[in-house]
């Protein structure tokens, strides 16, 4: 391949899935060139989520700081062009590691926009290179076409209005979904009035109905945000004061006079430049035609990532880019494994969803049973004064997770253990009995768990048969006298059929929790060793810790001990019987237990607590002689 054309693989696209392809085909031994036409990283690195994460966690934590009684009276400000300004520092040292690590992978990297001339050529430019086989992994980008005026009015996009300099004073943010929420709160934290407008009939439509529920309520109490649903943005407009926004509400059309507007209303492929016709690749508005193997309508072109026209996910992108390069070097064809993706938003309370929401299971006609538990049922939620949020988990009649949404402070994390369980086919009976640090948010799934074990719809597994295994006794090893062996097998004791085992960690869930491993009850420390006194570990080693013991049968301690010896008969005809002399190595008929001596126990000094209760610990505030802050001017 590599005579008859440049490269083995030509990936046009640095993003996620482009970059993680090309470093697994070129470690493998292939020949690989990347063309990125913008910032290597594609728009993960470049304009979503790399940058939108740096600018959320700013203004999370300052809003965060805000909201403590302790700092009520204390004046907190903020550099506004400071936060673009970092997010091109970060956006630009992730692109220059990324070009290191591909160059070190001996990945071609050239900059400039890929054209297709046939199934093997493409152009950058005036230069041409060819390449046996070609990924598709250009990425989207935000569309607003459908509304009236926005080629003639100026206005910004989720990549776009996270670089601001200037702060509003009240903006109109377009679009209630996942971009559109990060937006709003975004504005709103920073102090600006938000008018957020949705067409549907509540937030982030495409999950759970509380998810949209939460977040409105949140918005409006803590943020002030003016959420509109059910509102149909029909055209934007401007003029020399102001921007106006022309929408419909409730039948009726209204006009609202903003500062900025941001349309997050959705995505688009980038496939329009790329001349696909000639490359005999089929497409759409919503995205690039693959089966599901990735591969394309051209027999030597695939596809992967957000071109394909789903939700815009850095993590989809990276698992596709996964499974189509391991189907090209093993030379197999094996689709992608989706279950336990996870779906996030940056907002605070952060959201993750897996699998199934509850109306897509009620779409299929799913049984399912369902367990929702509010935040503020957790001690964490009074530590931390937060109680906006939920857990909620979908599972089988058996246990399966189908699907599950978490809105709480770390979301993303709460929700691992989930998507792990769900992934490797795990049931709530084990996340019911994993234990959870008790003050922290992540206790919350423990809860939804024991409630769908409580539920009465949910079957119980069949009951637990614990068998305990026969034990030969051993001899101490220790002991040096001598030991009669048995003349006849010992038998082994009748086994015992448990339908409840102890454990110790959930009692009341050891009926239904089906062990990797068979469970052995204990029993207490004198049952397993009667009559005989323990000196040290290093005399006895089959003296072990409690939890570490084998609980089999108990072994016949009699014959274990030694031969008592008898007195000598005296025949009165022949005489007294002479004793035999005494061997050193032989022990006498009764062997006194002699107890060391009982040293002194010395305690050692306790030094007395002070009380310090009536202390005043003066608190030092210091002040900034140079308060970053920026003037703000709004137009008149």
């Amino acid at each position: 391949m590599g005579k008859k054309y440049d490269y083995d693989y030509i990936i046009i696209g640095s993003g996620p899935a482009g970059s993680t392809l090309g470093l697994e085909l070129a470690r493998a031994g292939r020949s690989v060139a990347i063309i990125e036409n913008r910032f290597f990283g594609g728009s993960n690195i470049a304009t979503s989520k790399v940058p939108g994460r740096a600018t959320f966690d700013f203004s999370h934590t300052y809003s965060h700081i805000l909201s403590f009684p302790e700092l009520k009276n204390q004046e907190v400000r903020y550099n506004l062009p400071a936060i673009p300004a970092r997010q091109y520092q970060t956006i630009t040292r992730l692109s220059r590691t990324l070009v290191d690590e591909l160059k070190g992978a001996g990945v071609v990297c050239v900059e400039g926009f890929a054209t297709f001339s046939n199934a093997h050529t493409v152009m950058v430019g005036k230069k041409q290179y060819t390449a046996a086989y070609f990924i598709i992994a250009t990425g989207a980008h935000a569309s607003c076409e459908r509304i009236t005026g926005v080629a003639f009015v100026n206005h910004f996009t989720p990549a776009t209005a996270i670089r601001l300099t200037m702060r509003p004073k009240v903006a109109a943010v377009v679009g209630g979904g996942a971009s559109g929420v990060e937006i709003a709160e975004y504005y709103a934290e920073l102090g600006v009035k938000v008018l957020l407008f949705e067409k549907g009939e509540r937030l982030v439509a495409n999950e759970d109905p509380e998810v949209g529920e939460v977040l409105t309520r949140y918005f409006t109490d803590q943020h002030g945000i003016t959420v509109l649903t059910g509102c149909e943005v029909h055209a934007i407009e401007e003029d020399e004061l102001s921007q106006k926004v022309v929408f419909s509400y409730k039948g009726t059309n209204k006009m609202v006079r903003v500062d900025c507007i941001v349309l997050a209303t959705g995505t688009a492929p980038n496939t329009e430049r790329l001349n696909l016709e000639a490359a005999g690749v089929k497409y759409s508005e919503k995205g690039v035609t693959v089966n599901k193997y990735f591969e394309t309508s051209a027999r030597n072109i695939y596809a992967i990532g957000d071109c394909l026209g789903y939700r815009p996910s850095p993590d989809r992108a990276n698992l596709e880019a996964l499974s189509l390069a391991s189907g090209l070097i093993n030379k197999n064809r094996v689709p992608a494994n989706y279950s336990g993706l996870m779906r996030t938003i940056m907002t605070y309370p952060e959201v993750a969803a897996i699998g199934y929401t509850e109306s897509q299971l009620i779409k299929k006609r799913r049984k399912y049973n369902r367990a929702l538990i509010p935040l503020r049922d957790t001690e964490a939620s009074a530590i931390y004064r937060f109680d906006y949020g939920f857990v909620k988990i979908l599972a089988e009649r058996t246990g399966h997770i189908l699907g599950a949404t978490v809105v709480a402070p770390g979301a993303e994390l709460i929700m691992a253990e989930i998507a792990l369980a769900l992934r490797h086919n795990l049931t709530v009976l084990e996340l019911a009995s994993t234990p959870h640090p008790l003050n922290s948010y992540g206790y919350i799934v423990k809860l939804a768990a024991k409630e769908l074990l409580t539920n009465k719809k949910a079957k119980a597994p069949a009951p637990i048969i614990v068998r305990e295994p026969v034990r030969k006794p051993a001899p101490r090893s220790g002991h040096s006298g001598p030991v009669n062996k048995p003349s006849a097998p010992l038998k082994a004791p009748a086994v015992k059929k448990l339908a409840k085992p102890e454990v110790h960690l959930e009692p009341h869930l050891a009926g239904r929790l089906k062990p990797k491993l068979p469970l052995n009850p204990l029993r207490p420390l004198k049952a397993l060793h009667p009559l005989r006194p323990i000196k040290s570990r290093a005399d006895d080693e089959t003296d072990v810790p409690l939890l570490l013991q084998d609980t089999g049968p108990k072994p016949d301690i009699s014959l274990l001990k030694e031969k008592p010896v008898t007195k000598p008969v005296v025949n009165p005809t022949v005489g007294p019987a002479v004793k035999p002399p005494a061997k050193p190595a032989m022990k006498p008929a009764v062997r006194p237990v002699v107890k060391p001596a009982a040293r002194p126990l010395v305690k050692p000094a306790v030094k007395p607590i002070q009380n310090i209760s009536n202390k005043t610990i003066p608190v030092i505030i210091s002040e900034n002689p140079t308060p970053i802050s920026v003037p703000i001017k709004f137009t008149p």
